[in-house]
């Protein structure tokens, strides 16, 4: 495998039940800075709110109506690890042949959001011992 393409972690997505309470404590009390929050429709439906300190980038999910879809992304409350890459394509296709299922068949496109409006290409697989990661590219 190509390593030259995997360029480092992105940001970690914590579950939370009340997006308030942890914004209380990430934002108010530990200050962090809210950077956009985005709602995902069906079948997600959660609001990611990503949150920031220095180099460490948390995203708050929060489900907004069943959780089960939510929960069973991954178990416990981390949901996934976002490792930044280039390429993303490439690096789901190399995987793939190394024998890791992806939870889709191609990488998936997120519309522009943030400031400055960016838009993202995500994938996510499994690692060895069940965590959930997701492979993340700014396009």
């Amino acid at each position: 495998m190509d390593t030259s393409n995997i360029l480092g972690t992105d940001h970690c997505g914590i579950y939370c039940e009340d997006r308030e309470d942890s914004l209380r404590l990430y934002r108010d009390i530990l200050g962090f800075r809210q950077l956009f929050s985005v709602d995902m429709p069906a079948p997600h439906n959660v609001n990611l709110t990503f949150i920031q300190k220095e180099n460490l980038t948390i995203e708050l999910l929060t489900p907004s109506g069943d959780k089960r879809g939510i929960i069973e992304g991954a178990a416990g409350t981390l949901n996934h690890i976002a490792i930044k890459v280039q390429h993303i394509d490439e690096v789901v296709t190399e995987l793939f042949e190394l024998g890791y299922e992806f939870e889709n068949p191609e990488a998936i496109c997120v519309p522009a959001h943030g400031v400055p409006p960016v838009s993202i290409k995500i994938a996510f697989f499994r690692g060895p011992g069940g965590e959930r990661i997701e492979l993340f590219e700014y396009i």
